[in-house]
């Protein structure tokens, strides 16, 4: 997934010496192919003649990478660079969450240029407040640094909303960073793209909130007489208990 970035670097041992006349313009390229069984970030040099071939191939790249507009912004919305907002659970799985994306996912997004606020969560249910006052306006979707559970936080807050409707068009992306990371792995399975269940797939989940294909979730609503609305995705488990008395 290549993302075009304007560099003029230093020339290094091995750069081609131009000739009489000729001044020679690199441009990098990041891209993330996959290296025995994961994405990992490459940077490729590519070297013409003149710097209006340069920006010529850089700004076709541009157009190609382009990202369609989220399905939940209003017509109004129009912004250079996307925007996303960052909800990172710091005791989720092992507590390894910031260093997951400080390791793998930041660079991916400065890299991209991509926009973003960071939000750490204090207590629990601390993320269904934020998507239940979220601006839907300002951001082009939300990326969920934890497990399956901070994810479900986010729709639950979004299922409070006066606007909840359009709330839940908003495009969430799962950055697997707990225990249980269920919802990324499917995601992964269902794009084709490489997993572990046992190993670390953050880049995979950060270059598509980069380069996003939306994807619709299924959510089954549930209402008990005691813990009220329940939202639930991928899966829900029913079961009915009898009492076993003791007769004598």
């Amino acid at each position: 997934m290549p993302v075009g970035d304007m560099q003029y670097p230093h020339p290094s041992v091995g750069s081609r010496v131009p000739g009489p006349g000729i001044d020679l313009q690199p441009l990098v390229l990041t891209a993330c192919p996959v290296v025995t069984g994961g994405r990992h970030m490459v940077k490729v040099t590519i070297v013409f003649n003149s710097k209006e071939d340069t920006i010529r191939v850089n700004d076709r790249i541009l157009r190609k990478i382009e990202s369609p507009k989220a399905p939940h912004l209003s017509a109004a919305v129009s912004r250079l660079n996307r925007r996303i907002l960052v909800i990172l659970n710091p005791f989720s799985g092992k507590k390894c969450a910031p260093k997951l994306w400080e390791t793998y996912v930041a660079p991916i997004f400065r890299t991209s240029h991509i926009d973003y606020d960071f939000i750490k969560t204090d207590y629990e249910r601390h993320a269904v407040e934020i998507a239940k006052n979220v601006k839907l306006d300002k951001y082009d979707g939300i990326a969920v640094i934890s497990g399956d559970g901070l994810i479900l936080e986010v729709i639950s807050g979004f299922l409070m909303r006066a606007d909840r409707e359009r709330a839940l068009k908003m495009p969430l992306a799962h950055i697997p960073g707990g225990t249980s990371n269920g919802l990324a792995a499917s995601i992964c399975f269902q794009c084709n793209e490489p997993f572990s269940a046992r190993n670390v797939f953050c880049t995979e989940m950060a270059l598509m909130v980069v380069r996003p294909r939306y994807l619709p979730l299924r959510i089954n609503h549930v209402q008990t007489e005691l813990d009220g609305d329940k939202p639930m995705f991928m899966s829900i488990t029913w079961g009915l208990i009898a009492d076993i008395g003791s007769f004598y």
